[in-house]
């Protein structure tokens, strides 16, 4: 077999730990889109759509409002004259600059009349408007805004009547003051739309200060500052994602706490069976023995002493505290050799060779001790046993391990249980120590290469 067909590859690049590993998942799911962006977009675009309609609507008002006044003054005059003339066939046709009357007689009405406005129009009886600019819509020059209507007076004959507004018999104060009153309309969509993107500046930046100040505090939430109170994040629906973090990681650290409590209490509490067990092996051993009952104890010893680095390594694990662990110097080929040498019992009776490749002289380097050599123990115990026949090849460089095992025999049925803890425990040590502990499988085996991290 390998060094462990079940448990998948892990990698930590140097200096990250499982926490940035954490973060490049986030990022890796992040999408470019903020929620406080799309709402500003959302209501910006409302607010530009709602202004151009408005004012649009505005200036339709407006024309039309004058459009409707001069319509009433119109059919006021015409109306007010029928009655006059009901009473009085005689009364004379009002006349002025702006209003025009005939009776029963279109063609007597000024040609520009004529021309803008036809008899079958004006027959009709419907009210009729002529805008006429012969420069544009932007030049006073020439313009005549022209309102016609016609109705039949109480002895058959038709009434014409026609309003004529000249835009040259206004003063250029008048047109100042007309033109003035125009720009008003675009003038309020525009204080309408500044009031509204400042109105969502000023949201959104009092939105990304609190949404900060959560992500702020959900990054610092840990176990010391457990205990404190929740800051007010101002909004209803912040402060709830803030309560419902909190109980999340309420819930994970009771977990956590109750994981560590667990494996203290069994590490602390098989410590002392091994403890008995280790002793009285010494005492027979001082005793002596016969040669039949050697080689069980020999396997209870080593049993024994398994138990023991595995209990140790759960404890380490279990602490609560990030306090570093003591940093020694120490020199890697002597300790690789001596966990060699402690586990090779697992090789015996077992045709399997071991090279060990050394490059390089390797002098003293500063390392954490306690940790590496439970790493070391439960690599090199692995490579041992999971290989039944084939090789064992250690390759030493100033900076890594590399264990690679080829097994050309068959494996135990039980030995990927057997040691999935333990590789589990390991790639728990390497995560916190910020270690590269890379597996590579192949057909007949695996190649675990650790990155020892000098300081």
């Amino acid at each position: 077999m390998s060094l462990n067909s079940t448990a998948s590859s892990s990698t930590n690049p140097p200096g990250k730990s499982a926490t940035s590993g954490l973060s490049d998942k986030v990022c890796r799911r992040t999408g470019k889109r903020a929620l406080r962006r799309e709402l500003s977009f959302y209501i910006i675009g409302l607010t530009l759509v709602s202004a151009f309609f408005y004012t649009m609507l505005l200036k339709f008002y407006y024309e039309r409002g004058f459009a409707e006044t001069t319509h009433i003054t119109l059919r006021v005059e015409l109306q007010e004259f029928a009655k006059q003339y009901a009473l009085d066939p005689s009364t004379p046709l009002p006349h002025s600059q702006v209003l025009h009357m005939r009776i029963d007689d279109w063609h007597t009405m000024p040609t520009f009349f004529q021309q803008q406005i036809s008899k079958e129009e004006i027959d009709t009886g419907e009210v009729i408007d002529v805008d006429w600019s012969p420069n544009g819509h932007h030049e006073w020059e020439g313009v005549r805004f022209l309102v016609g209507q016609s109705v039949l007076l109480n002895d058959g004959k038709r009434l014409y009547g026609i309003i004529d507004h000249k835009a040259d018999l206004l003063t250029d104060i008048e047109k100042d003051e007309f033109d003035r009153l125009f720009r008003k309309i675009f003038i309020v969509g525009g204080v309408f739309i500044s009031l509204m993107v400042c109105t969502v500046w000023l949201f959104n930046r009092r939105m990304q200060r609190n949404t900060r100040a959560l992500s702020a505090w959900a990054e610092s939430l840990s176990m010391e500052n457990l205990k404190q109170d929740i800051p007010d994040f101002r909004y209803q629906e912040l402060n709830r994602i803030s309560d419902q973090l909190y109980a999340a990681f309420d819930r994970i650290s009771g977990l956590l706490a109750r994981e560590h409590r667990f494996l203290r209490n069994a590490s602390h509490e098989l410590r002392t069976p091994i403890a008995v067990i280790r002793a009285n092996m010494e005492l027979l051993e001082k005793i002596g023995y016969s040669g039949m009952i050697e080689r069980p104890l020999e396997r209870i010893q080593r049993a024994n002493k398994g138990m023991q680095q595995l209990t140790e390594t759960l404890l380490w694990i279990s602490r609560e505290n990030e306090v570093v662990p003591k940093v020694e110097a120490v020199n890697p080929e002597p300790l690789v050799q001596e966990i060699i040498e402690d586990l090779s019992y697992l090789l015996s009776d077992k045709p399997v060779e071991l090279q060990l490749n050394f490059t390089g002289a390797l002098q003293e380097v500063e390392l954490p001790v306690t940790p590496l050599r439970i790493v070391l123990n439960n690599l090199i115990r692995n490579a041992f046993q999971h290989t039944q026949e084939g090789l064992v090849r250690f390759t030493l460089t100033p900076d890594s391990l590399e264990i690679e095992n080829q097994d050309n025999g068959l494996s135990h049925g039980d030995s990927e249980d057997s040691f999935g803890l333990g590789l589990m425990l390991v790639e728990q040590i390497c995560e916190r120590m910020d270690w590269v502990l890379e597996i590579k499988r192949r057909a007949d085996g695996v190649t675990a290469t650790l990155t020892i991290p000098v300081a």
